[in-house]
């Protein structure tokens, strides 16, 4: 396990990482953004703040240098729905009383050597990667929650399942996880994905709808909705008319190139209902081959994947507009009291947190004078009391929110559940069983 880790921590690196000097055979200091609040429990949270990220490998030092763009108010609100949902918690003394929940939150930005890199500081705790090594001193790390994309959430479970935290995810759909054996403390707010395509079929069998396009991401979940979606057209005595598979990472010139052909096909069918059946990680992508394709009008159907993330950053297009569409929808919950929280907040209540301070600065598009890592263009200065309700609230879609916020909750009843299930005893002793927990037992 040992040989494992040390491997990893020679490519993961990010754009605000700074590696101190160090002796031949010794472990370096890994320091980015992060988000932290102590706690006698401790939760290590993954979120995903931009929506896209440029790998830059360095081949002279072994290194993959990760820059993040494209963070949104929607990001932000998943965020903050987070620390909100923490706070709302230890202020309850019907959920662990007495007991108070902490945090350390990182941004994934949807890429594997992101999330890995933070995963390995919150095991060893300080904010030090040091493998096999727990470093928490009075905080018990009790699981984990995230991540958005089925990537960067498979690479950490993965690891995690060697160690049994539980983890709960707010986005990933793949049904890869149902695999107890390979993820056996694997959680989720969000249906698997294959209830999502039988819905697609149910309404194309509703409608009489027989011949059909399919756009979908090159991956995975992709060729799974291709697989499903054409068998059950077949029995039905329809077909697939085309499928457009998109790449992730694709250029300006081959995304023209790829919507011109796109549309040229598209024009030649007589086929009146596509399907858009993508991961989330190419939204982007699509996007853009979609502008580019110049469709003409047609019925389209999305997951609901897709209408999570239609939602663009303040600073990109919001042209983007599907007539006649229908797409799915998961459910979405109220968060109790959520929208005063919004309103009242106040950036100098989270003086440590480095990372609030960088969505803060992206999505207003202003810098904090002493802020000297990875600088904004801007030469707006940030007060930190910019208000964020009017700019959050008007993103009417709340689901991925919804879905943060009962994550929390979920790995928060679970550790109620198992104080509750203590004799009565004093504060001291229930507190000192919580924090000599095993994971296995949380999962």
């Amino acid at each position: 396990m040992l040989i494992l880790v040390t491997s990893l921590l020679i490519i993961l690196v990010t754009t605000d990482v700074h590696l101190e000097p160090r002796a031949t055979c010794s472990i370096g200091k890994v320091y980015f953004s992060t988000s932290f609040q102590a706690g006698d429990l401790i939760v290590g949270s993954f979120v995903q703040l931009c929506s896209f990220y440029e790998d830059n490998f360095h081949t002279s030092q072994y290194l993959h240098e990760i820059k993040c763009y494209g963070t949104s108010f929607s990001f932000l609100r998943q965020y903050l729905a987070l620390i909100y949902a923490v706070e709302e918690i230890n202020k309850s003394s019907q959920i662990l009383p007495n007991i108070t929940l902490g945090y350390q939150i990182f941004d994934s930005c949807g890429c594997e050597f992101k999330a890995m890199s933070g995963l390995l500081d919150i095991m060893s705790g300080e904010q030090q990667t040091i493998p096999n090594y727990d470093c928490w001193k009075n905080n018990k790390l009790v699981g984990f929650l995230g991540d958005l994309t089925t990537s960067t959430t498979q690479s950490v479970a993965q690891f995690l399942a060697v160690f049994r935290y539980p983890q709960i995810s707010y986005g990933s759909m793949d049904p890869v996880f149902h695999d107890r054996v390979q993820f056996p403390s694997f959680y989720r707010t969000i249906p698997n994905e294959e209830a999502e395509i039988d819905g697609i079929v149910q309404i194309l069998k509703h409608f009489g709808w027989k011949w059909v396009g399919l756009i979908i991401s090159d991956d995975d979940t992709g060729y799974r909705a291709r697989e499903r979606i054409s068998t059950e057209l077949a029995m039905m005595g329809g077909c697939l008319v085309f499928l457009f598979a998109i790449d992730y990472g694709t250029h300006t010139h081959s995304t023209m190139l790829k919507g011109e052909t796109m549309f040229k096909e598209i024009e030649k069918t007589t086929v009146n209902v596509i399907i858009v059946f993508i991961n989330p990680k190419y939204i982007y992508e699509s996007i853009a081959i979609l502008l580019y394709s110049r469709i003409p009008e047609r019925i389209c159907i999305t997951s609901s994947l897709f209408t999570d993330f239609i939602t663009f950053p303040h600073n990109l297009k919001q042209n983007v507009i599907f007539n006649r569409a229908l797409s799915l929808l998961i459910q979405e919950g109220e968060i109790p009291d959520f929208h005063t929280f919004l309103k009242s907040f106040a950036l100098s209540n989270y003086p440590q947190s480095k990372l609030t301070e960088y969505i803060w600065q992206d999505v207003f598009d202003c810098i904090f004078p002493s802020w000297t890592e990875n600088k904004p263009t801007s030469d707006r200065i940030c007060t930190g009391n910019e208000s964020i309700i009017d700019e959050v609230s008007m993103l009417g879609n709340y689901r991925v929110t919804y879905r943060v916020y009962t994550a929390v909750y979920a790995l928060a009843h679970a550790l109620h559940n198992l104080y509750s299930a203590q004799p009565p005893a004093n504060h001291w002793d229930k507190l000192e069983y919580m924090r000599n927990l095993k994971p296995w037992q949380v999962g």
